[in-house]
């Protein structure tokens, strides 16, 4: 119930914020239906696992068949925004379309089965797919990170709830080198990509992305600039928002730049805005490339809130619950890092999906508090497991 309520904490925030900031009409369209169907989401998520959670593996399926079977019929924005194209041959030869459809082929029969897949297929196919990734396209150092991070949640976790509960008894100490890590990796790119063994475009784009410095934050702000300029309209207004897709009549965007990015950024920048007022555009949207960043801007303080118990659910669940349903530990834990990372600096679009594996998690810590019980079946599962058979 608190995640219910929060999320119509979110829904009432988009209203207010639609309404304080006179939004137009395609705004609350958009912006209302968004945090309505979160709502909705929460209700169907929830009735589906507490009645049927051993079912769960079949949406894991029809999730992966849905992104080959409506390449032919939908073309999801992200792709078309990735190529500049709607035309289908052009999305299919995007390397982000190729990264995605091969990453749900090899994961799905993970999420669906995890106790019953070999652990060494568990741990090589994200390790393959982060490989993958990182040699195939410039953009890929984001997915890559995701699957690295898949992988070694498995390799801790395993399959025995010994083991997964000994992520949460050491929890500090694995944060600890996860911080540690993230300076490893970053030194790890930097000298791949300035010695060509990521190829001459992934130096180049380095180069660009550390003009004004070679440390992490530098790098984040190079390579995901758009996820820190909403920041500048957050200040203006923490507790209302601009609204949905808030039109950036600040020029948030030419100060994020002026102080933060190169010389070329800003020229590029100019004459992209040239290009939008010789056809008629005269303002875009404020970027917030970042869950957090952009229901922040959006919905006002309670799309912060959204998000800051989100996290709470997510750490709480690793800590104490995440040994409590051994069938879901790649769909949740080993998702972890990639909801991080989505959080910080991608665009929302997992409007199903997220609410989803919320209630997951909740159902998780419900089964670890003996206040629901799994299926015989999956208790069967996990005792065959558990005997090593």
């Amino acid at each position: 119930m608190p995640f219910f309520w929060m999320a119509i904490l979110l829904f009432c925030g988009c209203v207010v914020s639609l309404i304080v900031n006179q939004a137009q009409s395609y705004q609350v369209i958009r912006g209302v239906s968004i945090t309505g169907l979160i709502v909705f989401a929460i209700v169907v998520g929830h009735y589906m696992l507490r009645n049927d959670p051993a079912g769960l593996k079949w949406f894991f399926i029809g999730v992966m068949l849905s992104r080959f079977l409506c390449i032919f019929v939908f073309q999801r924005s992200v792709e078309v925004a990735a190529v500049g194209s709607d035309e289908l041959d052009a999305i299919m030869s995007g390397k982000l379309f190729w990264i995605q459809r091969i990453g749900a082929l090899l994961t799905a029969p993970i999420q669906a089965f995890y106790l019953k897949i070999p652990i060494i297929y568990s741990i090589c196919a994200p390790l393959f797919l982060a490989l993958f990734s990182i040699l195939i396209s410039t953009s890929g150092r984001s997915s890559s990170l995701i699957f690295l991070g898949a992988a070694v949640m498995v390799m801790l976790g395993r399959k025995k709830k010994v083991s997964i509960r000994a992520i949460g008894r050491h929890f500090t100490l694995y944060f600890c080198f996860v911080l540690v890590g993230i300076f490893i990796i970053t030194a790890a790119y930097q000298w791949a990509a300035l010695n060509n063994y990521l190829g001459e475009e992934a130096r180049t784009k380095y180069e660009q992305q550390t003009a004004r410095g070679t440390g992490v934050v530098q790098l984040l702000i190079g390579g995901r600039g758009d996820s820190f300029v909403g920041f500048l309209a957050i200040a203006d207004s923490p507790i209302w928002g601009k609204g949905y897709w808030a039109r950036d009549t600040e020029g948030y965007n030419e100060r994020f730049l002026a102080k933060y990015g190169t010389p070329e950024d800003y020229e590029h920048y100019m004459n992209f805005r040239k290009y939008l007022n010789s056809i008629g555009v005269f303002d875009r949207g404020i970027p917030c490339h970042s869950h957090i960043t952009s229901f922040w801007l959006w919905y006002g303080l309670p799309g912060l809130l959204f998000w800051l118990y989100i996290i709470y659910i997510v750490f709480r669940y690793l800590k104490n619950d995440a040994y409590a349903v051994p069938q879901w530990f790649y769909w949740l834990a080993a998702g972890v890092p990639g909801l991080m990372w989505h959080m910080l600096f991608s665009p929302f679009h997992s409007r199903v999906e997220l609410p989803l594996y919320v209630v997951g998690m909740l159902i998780a810590r419900a089964v670890r508090l003996g206040k629901y019980q799994l299926p015989y079946a999956m208790i069967r599962e996990i005792e065959e497991v558990e005997r090593g058979n």
